[in-house]
């Protein structure tokens, strides 16, 4: 049962840590925001649409480059899809620090 125990004391942690109140702040204010939210989801189709070209091995195309970019331009000029993005990222680096941790113990019975 104790590593129930742990478990959610982890998840409690995080839900104090900086990188998700910090997250959920900017996502709270981004929602308020329509233009801002439908920028940020502009934006993500793009890095869709650019993945799915590395994907297929393909090169991406000038016309979906110069998208990417202007979009790029907007959000630096976009202080809540900004702040939204950086904190996103910040809290996915704490959670993949996690899964490392929590993956390294377990992988070295599997060698």
């Amino acid at each position: 049962m104790k590593i129930y125990e742990s478990a959610t004391k982890l998840a409690s942690d995080i839900k104090d840590s900086k990188e998700y109140k910090a997250f959920q702040k900017s996502m709270k204010e981004l929602k308020l925001d329509k233009d801002s939210e439908n920028l940020l989801k502009e934006y993500k189709l793009g890095q869709m649409e650019i993945q799915s070209y590395k994907i297929k091995n393909r090169k991406i195309d000038k016309k979906t480059m110069r998208k990417i970019q202007t979009l790029e331009d907007r959000i630096k000029n976009n202080e809540k899809v900004y702040n939204y993005l950086i904190d996103e990222q910040n809290f996915m680096n704490m959670m993949n620090t996690i899964n490392i941790i929590l993956g390294e113990t377990v992988q070295e019975d599997y060698k």
